[in-house]
């Protein structure tokens, strides 16, 4: 077996592959993610409608309805035909997103979007809890378990494993489903530490286990917010103490704080009601921005 090994880095390049975006709920983290172009939306609760988007959206309770609707037609069908054959089962909304998550890191990479936004993650993390209980119900101190919250009902964060387990396959198939990055949408929330003195921070609205696998993994965490305009949006990368997580590797973002986006009236003012939304993520993703324009 030979090894090589690698040379010093010398060339900073200015890609971000994985990130997560959160933001106090309505202060615009779809809209503005949803003029990404060629962009895919993952709408788990339904809120795109709201929004006139550049990025494909798609509709998972909309989808989910679908193809069970065409399950169900089916095995009636079927058991018209044969009433001992053995129905097919509907998708579950854990196993379809699963399934989803599958079949975009199975796309070939011209097919997948180059950007994929997950909306959101706490969503996503409800979902994943039916299958935790699942998951805890397979083992020995679970085989009697009846409950359908094992992060409340499990002593000692005992519970935290088995979401990791049901919501890891999903979140590492989304990683691997875009061709420039990956965002996750998180609410935002704050906490209270006190040391030598009260300090109060910011963090993302998930269960510990779940915060440190995709803080853990992504390249940056930024918190999206309105400035004192209420026209603008700002996405701060900088981490000056009061936050648990924010924070980004990639050196043009590191420690800075962008204007993402701007509404505008008819006569081109900045204002709060302004029906013309301008995005800047040239600003975040530059070397994608740049092959457009060499296009």
């Amino acid at each position: 077996m030979a090894f090589t090994l690698g040379e010093p880095n010398t060339v900073l390049t200015e890609s971000i592959r994985s990130m997560i975006i959160m933001g106090e709920r309505m202060t615009g983290k779809t809209e503005n993610c949803a003029q990404l172009p060629n962009a895919l939306l993952i709408d788990i609760l339904g809120h795109a409608k709201n929004y006139i988007t550049k990025a494909k959206i798609w509709d998972f309770q909309k989808e989910l309805a679908r193809e069970n609707a065409e399950i169900d037609a089916a095995n009636k069908a079927l058991l018209a035909a044969n009433p001992q054959a053995m129905k097919k089962p509907l998708y579950s909304p854990y196993s379809y997103l699963f399934e989803f998550s599958k079949y975009l890191k199975a796309l070939p990479k011209d097919k997948k979007p180059a950007f994929l936004i997950v909306d959101s993650l706490t969503d996503l993390e409800q979902l994943s809890l039916l299958r935790a209980n699942y998951l805890f119900k397979q083992t020995g101190p679970g085989a009697t378990y009846t409950g359908n919250n094992v992060i409340a009902d499990l002593d000692y964060g005992k519970g935290q494993i088995f979401l990791k387990d049901a919501i890891k396959p999903i979140t590492d198939n989304f990683l691997l489903g875009s061709t420039e990055c990956t965002i996750f949408l998180g609410h935002l929330t704050t906490k209270t530490s006190v040391k030598e003195k009260e300090l109060t921070v910011s963090d993302i609205d998930l269960t510990s286990q779940i915060k440190k696998l995709l803080t853990g993994n992504v390249e940056a965490t930024a918190i999206l917010s309105r400035n004192a305009t209420g026209a603008q949006n700002t996405l701060d990368f900088k981490n000056l103490g009061d936050s648990l997580i924010v924070g980004g590797r990639p050196s043009h973002v590191k420690g800075k704080e962008f204007i993402i986006s701007e509404l505008r009236d008819d006569q081109g003012k900045l204002a709060t009601d302004g029906n013309h939304l301008t995005t800047f993520w040239e600003n975040i993703f530059p070397d994608y921005f740049k092959t457009l324009t060499n296009k």
